[in-house]
């Protein structure tokens, strides 16, 4: 599900639909556990993010990483944080809500208005230093889908 595929942004955006950022890349993995005694489902969700740059900011406090997880079935949408410390977080669910396939997706959201100034933007953005306000999105990662 990426939502943001058709829009344009007037900053840098780190996505596989973008050519903004040279050699950088950002995923989003999990893996789902049952615990039948509480019904309830454990996903460990993990990202790895290829950017020095946004590493940086997110382990300033500057942007923050959440991971969206959807189920489409019941029409059930979450959103997680993960500790700007952390690659990695479980999140647990009741079972009853998700069935299927489940999404997983990662957002890099900034935390204060930030002054992009990346050496590993493409030849677009060069000598630019646009400006992200805070609450904006910097990147998205592709979906990474499940089956419970």
């Amino acid at each position: 599900m990426q939502m943001h595929r058709l829009k344009i942004y007037s900053y840098p955006y780190l996505a596989e639909f973008t050519d903004d950022y040279i050699n950088s890349s950002f995923l989003v993995e999990a893996r789902a556990s049952y615990d039948p005694d509480s019904e309830k489902i454990y996903f460990n969700v993990s990202y790895s993010l290829n950017n020095d740059y946004i590493n940086k900011l997110i382990f300033n406090k500057k942007a923050i990483v959440f991971i969206k997880l959807s189920c489409k079935h019941f029409g059930y949408v979450r959103l997680f944080e993960i500790p700007n410390d952390k690659l990695s977080c479980q999140f647990e669910v009741n079972s009853l809500d998700v069935e299927d396939d489940v999404d997983f997706e990662g957002f890099i959201v900034t935390s204060e208005d930030i002054c992009i100034d990346d050496e590993s933007l493409s030849s677009n953005w060069r000598g630019e230093k646009p400006i992200v306000q805070k609450g904006n999105v910097l990147g998205e990662s592709v979906a990474y889908v499940i089956n419970v």
